[in-house]
């Protein structure tokens, strides 16, 4: 998978590098989910489902506690996507292990998921199971989570924005849902200007999804998944309200880091 790394202290390391990283010691009140215990249960169900792999990515940052990463999944069929099935991870407390279905588009390598879910672990003998029943019901349901989210790209081409319009989704995604950041909104901002893939189609909601979702490659791993899976809500909710009722747009087109003057932080 192609991917943008832009975050700080961020950067792709190989699967077994990924599986080599210790996993700290339980204590009294925390047992952490170790990496291999997530990426070798995903690898073990994707195959048990009859399932093709085809491409998979891990990420972690600069303390080497911090993980996400991902599972291309051949679609066999004729969709433009294949599957995708997302996890992040920690080691440090800062955020919990959770896993998300969706797809990857073919030409971009954008991951569209929906859905978080979180691995609890509990204190008991039987976490091992907890975790592995997570993820084999997660995979299990890839396909139907597919077919959804094929079925929300369709509706969001039929949608057609304008430039205002599209400056507002943006707007609402930087300033009220605080979801991309001031590095990604200007990846978005020249995408919007001359988008870095074609589409097979112009100026609709789909665009402007795609936009955005090629500016989450460079999310830091705390905020990967959450983004990912907040960005689809947020565009499948403005597709049902721009069906019924486009919206009077009143702000200016040109949104910039620069005018708005809110330091980038990753």
């Amino acid at each position: 998978m192609t991917t943008i790394l832009k975050a700080k202290g961020v950067k792709e390391i190989t699967r077994q590098e990924s599986l080599n990283i210790s996993k700290p010691a339980k204590t009294d009140s925390y047992c952490p989910i170790s990496q291999e215990e997530i990426i070798n249960t995903a690898l073990e169900q994707i195959s048990k489902q009859g399932l093709k792999l085809k491409s998979e990515f891990h990420k972690t940052d600069g303390s080497r506690s911090k993980f996400v990463g991902g599972f291309t999944i051949n679609s066999q069929g004729n969709s433009e996507m294949d599957m995708f099935f997302g996890y992040k991870n920690s080691y440090d407390r800062t955020m919990s292990a959770s896993y998300a279905s969706g797809a990857s588009v073919f030409i971009c390598s954008n991951s569209a998921v929906s859905g978080e879910q979180c691995l609890t672990r509990k204190h008991t003998g039987n976490a091992n199971n907890i975790i592995t029943l997570a993820i084999t019901h997660g995979i299990s349901s890839l396909g139907a989570k597919f077919r959804q989210i094929e079925k929300d790209f369709q509706r969001m081409k039929e949608i057609e924005v304008t430039k205002k319009t599209y400056a507002s989704l943006i707007g609402q995604l930087y300033l009220e849902q605080d979801i991309i950041t001031a590095h990604q909104l200007s990846v978005i901002k020249k995408e919007m200007e001359i988008e870095s893939f074609d589409y097979g189609v112009k100026d609709s909601l789909y665009n402007v999804y795609q936009a955005v979702t090629h500016s989450l490659k460079s999310s830091h791993p705390v905020s990967w998944l959450n983004s990912h899976t907040e960005t689809h809500d947020f565009f499948c909710n403005e597709a049902g309200i721009l069906m019924l009722n486009p919206p009077t747009i009143n702000i200016p087109l040109d949104i910039s880091p620069k005018q708005i003057e809110i330091p980038f932080e990753v």
